[in-house]
């Protein structure tokens, strides 16, 4: 059974209502690995430090 112009224009919606969600899951999660490695590198400075 084809679908009406109706389903398709709701269906295009969902799938950009989707495609939005997606994109700010990545940005997040880049933003999480932009921190744990901030993180690790301050790690790094201070145990240099501690060493001297």
């Amino acid at each position: 059974m084809p679908k009406t112009q109706e389903q398709l224009a709701v269906q295009l919606e969902v799938l950009k209502q989707v495609e939005v969600i997606i994109d700010q899951e990545i940005y997040l999660r880049r933003m999480t690995l932009v921190k744990a490695s901030d993180l690790l590198k301050l790690l790094k400075e201070r145990i240099q430090t501690e060493v001297k």
